[in-house]
């Protein structure tokens, strides 16, 4: 017994046909049943054949045969019944006796003249005729007077199924004599015949579609797709692809020499040996030749294609134009060169701090010419508490809150964002050190890390101090001595001492107001 089958929604649509006059009614439907399976005449939902009324029928208004295929697969031939019979539909989720055959995968029988040695479901006329209609439906009022009219006709409905051996049909056949168990095996191999017919057609429909599909994605992508041979025979590409080559077509394309495609340190052969060997390439990026001899950086990604015997029959494969991916990262790798050789060779030292583990991520070679330390010593020296112990008794504290600060999510760093301070180094001279700083936080806004760089301001701080002590010398002689000191800049003193206010009588803001050619120089002098 075939497998059941969940009954789906369809359409369907009378057409009539007028047998030749004096054929008997057992002939004209068995005839046609057989003819239509095998020439496939019938790829519809429902066929409703109608003619004149022979002598030996008691059938009314000249039915002689009820051809009744129904297809219930949702798939393109039912999108092509729904177009084409719109005025008429079989109820297949209703629990009719068209539904309920191929739901159970049993034949569905009325009126036969034997007795079937297989499972069976019985149903009446009546419902046999309302169940080609929908219950809302209007024609299943004329459905029922016509199943009335009927009498004594008999039918048979008899599942298909697939190469599978899934349901997938009904074919109903309604008669005006009892079906013979020769009637039955007939219309069991009619059956059969029309449900491979059928999934022929749908086989078909669906490799259309799945062709149509390709093509539109051959067609249109940006990715390159070909086909060539192993020895070089272009069969197949793709418009992105002659496009991406420089070619005007893919005539001028086939002609293209593929072992001499490539710039120096890329060759075809490299591609053939690892596709034979492993029967694919996935990732493999190479230099291509333009037809205007310029570069194409490619990334490739390609399958050997081989007969029952293993023979490779060719290649097919996808292209992505990676140049400008290339030129970008040849860009980042010379400014990276830059940028190391500029940290390498600075005076200043930069720096990394990982904030979860208080560790150096970097710390670049300048730490040697500052503080004497070897990097990887330095480092160690900061984890063992060492460093702490180098740091100038007058800062050591106040660096300890700033550290604290800092793992504060990067406070110290915000708030201070340049401190000095003086580390003692190798050579046993306390250096001072100028630290800019700056936090980098994650996604969340947490701080994970400080980057600066600590720049040696010794001398700076040693011109500061040697500046202030000449500056207290120079005050102090200047206060000191007993005659007038000044200094006369743009017609106006900047700097009087104290003797110069006894000599003139002037307090030091009045000198450095009034014009002293004018007012302190009288005019025979």
């Amino acid at each position: 017994m075939a497998r059941e089958h969940d009954p789906a929604d369809d359409r369907a649509h009378a057409a009539d046909s007028a047998p030749e006059p004096g054929m008997s009614a057992r002939a004209v439907v068995l005839s046609l049943i057989v003819s239509a399976a095998v020439a496939f005449l019938f790829p519809y939902a429902n066929l409703v054949l109608r003619g004149s009324r022979p002598a030996n029928t008691s059938l009314p208004f000249g039915v002689i045969a009820v051809f009744f295929v129904i297809v219930a697969l949702v798939n393109p031939l039912l999108k092509l019944i729904g177009r084409r019979f719109r005025d008429w539909k079989i109820p297949l989720y209703e629990d009719t006796v068209i539904a309920r055959t191929i739901k159970t995968g049993r034949p569905t029988v009325h009126g036969l003249g034997f007795e079937p040695d297989e499972p069976v479901v019985e149903a009446d006329l009546v419902t046999l005729v309302e169940s080609l209609v929908e219950a809302a439906s209007p024609l299943r009022r004329f459905g029922a007077q016509i199943a009335e009219k009927l009498g004594d006709a008999s039918f048979l409905g008899l599942p298909f199924t697939d190469s599978s051996g899934r349901v997938t049909g009904s074919l109903t056949v309604l008669a005006p004599f009892r079906f013979s168990r020769d009637d039955f095996n007939l219309l069991r191999v009619s059956a059969d015949i029309v449900g491979r017919a059928l999934e022929k057609r749908r086989l078909a429909d669906e490799l259309r579609e799945s062709e149509e599909r390709f093509r539109g994605v051959f067609e249109h992508t940006v990715i390159g797709i070909y086909r060539t041979t192993p020895e070089g025979e272009v069969l197949m590409v793709n418009p992105a692809l002659v496009q991406m080559l420089g070619y005007d077509s893919f005539e001028e394309l086939t002609r293209r020499d593929l072992e001499a495609g490539y710039h120096e340190g890329h060759s075809r052969a490299d591609f053939l040996r690892e596709i034979e060997r492993a029967g694919e390439v996935r990732g493999l990026e190479s230099v291509w030749k333009k037809k205007d001899g310029a570069a194409l950086h490619v990334r490739e990604n390609a399958r050997a294609v081989r007969d029952r015997s293993g023979r490779t029959l060719y290649y097919e494969g996808t292209v992505e134009d990676v140049t400008l991916r290339h030129e970008a990262l040849e860009r980042l790798k010379e400014s990276e060169k830059r940028h190391r050789f500029m940290v390498e060779n600075t005076y200043d030292l930069f720096y990394r701090v990982n904030l979860a583990d208080v560790s150096y991520e970097y710390l670049s070679p300048a730490v040697k010419k500052i503080t004497g330390y070897g990097v990887e010593e330095f480092i160690e020296m900061a984890k063992s508490g060492e460093l702490a112990k180098r740091i100038h008794p007058d800062d050591l504290g106040w660096l300890n809150e700033d550290a604290d600060a800092l793992l504060d999510n990067g406070r110290g760093a915000i708030e201070k964002p340049v401190i000095e301070y003086r580390l003692l180094a190798r050579d046993g001279a306390y250096r001072w050190l100028s630290d800019v700083r700056q936090v980098v936080f994650d996604e969340a806004g947490k701080a994970v890390a400080i980057v600066g760089v600590s720049r040696d301001i010794t001398e700076r701080k040693l011109a500061e101090e040697a500046l202030a002590a000449s500056e207290e010398l120079y005050r102090t002689f200047t206060e000191e001595a007993l005659v007038g000191v000044y200094i006369f800049a743009n017609g106006r003193f900047v700097f009087v001492n104290p003797q110069m206010e006894k000599i003139t009588g002037y307090t030091r803001e009045e000198l450095l107001e009034l014009d002293p050619i004018g007012e302190l120089v009288l005019e025979e002098d």
